[in-house]
């Protein structure tokens, strides 16, 4: 058997390493078996690289699938272009040579960086996230159309955090939320979330979801905001809009930020989709939702949220 090695070092990269696996699985007919494959790129992990795949979760670890988009994440080929400098700043008071070599992830630093869009199931990089259509946010191609994020990692993994972001405006700044509503007369409504070939979009937020062809499936887009509270009343660009405010959280073993509204004092997971096969028409279900009516989702693909930040 060929036995591989990946260090993460700098002269190494995780896209030929996980193109090297495929290479590999494939030639002994063994590429569709995913775990397989998993436990095989486990057994190829040394220095850097092995400390960072002991941090990941098992359902990573046990999923090539998983695994090839965490490695993707963590050793990019190459740096994005055209959306710096971008550095790891520390606060004045700790800003010294010795600090600045500390373990990227470290409660008293500050990230800077951009927010990338894969696929789900795949883990192929749509895009960045950038302000797009009325000034919500969608996935764009180019990197330097991606908006500007900082946030201070939390020294647990899963506790909630709030993402800056460079805003058009002085008083935004903020990730939110807005419910996107079947009425289109009040121009909020980006167009690429009213084609008839999405699911009928709901102003019903709140109570269990009716697996029922007629129930309404809730959807929100996401845009810029003030810092509001928990929940409905932040301010947003439109007049007579508001949005709400929600908490992320940040694996750094992953780089991947998941999305947490609360409402009622109830907290809900949501999830990131597009149209199946492009990166158009970014909005997001409560995931509990769309466990629930899958039958709404048959043209729809989840995507998620990995943080890439750049050092100087």
């Amino acid at each position: 058997m060929t036995w591989l090695t990946f260090s993460g070092s700098s002269d190494q990269s995780g896209a030929d390493f996980a193109q090297a696996i495929q290479r590999f699985a494939f030639q002994n007919h063994v590429d569709r078996d995913d775990e397989w494959v998993a436990r095989y790129a486990a057994t190829c992990f040394t220095g850097n690289a092995l400390l960072w795949y002991s941090d990941l979760d098992q359902d990573t670890q046990s999923s090539w699938r998983k695994l090839r988009a965490a490695i993707l994440r963590r050793y990019p080929p190459e740096p994005a272009v055209g959306i710096g400098p971008w550095e790891l700043i520390a606060p004045p008071s700790s800003r010294s040579p010795s600090n600045r070599s500390s373990v990227m992830g470290s409660p008293s630093r500050v990230l800077r960086g951009y927010i990338e869009v894969a696929t789900d199931d795949t883990g192929i990089v749509l895009g960045v996230l950038s302000l797009g259509i009325l000034d919500h946010i969608a996935i764009r191609s180019q990197s330097r159309e991606a908006i500007q994020v900082t946030f201070e990692p939390s020294p647990a993994a899963r506790d909630p955090l709030r993402l800056r972001m460079a805003a058009s405006e002085p008083h935004l700044g903020f990730f939110g939320i807005s419910l996107v509503a079947p009425d289109q007369s009040t121009g909020r409504v980006p167009p690429e979330l009213s084609g008839q070939r999405y699911p009928i979009l709901s102003n019903v937020c709140n109570g269990p979801t009716n697996d029922m062809a007629t129930e309404i499936l809730a959807t929100w887009a996401l845009l810029e905001c003030s810092e509001g509270p928990d929940g409905p009343g932040a301010e947003t660009k439109f007049p007579r809009a508001v949005a709400s405010s929600f908490v992320w959280r940040y694996e750094t073993s992953t780089r991947e930020l998941h999305l947490t509204w609360s409402s009622d004092g109830a907290d809900s997971k949501l999830g990131a989709f597009v149209h199946k096969g492009s990166a158009s028409c970014l909005h997001l279900h409560r995931l509990r939702d769309a466990a629930q009516c899958p039958h709404e989702l048959t043209l729809e693909q989840r995507v998620r949220f990995y943080f890439q930040p750049m050092s100087s």
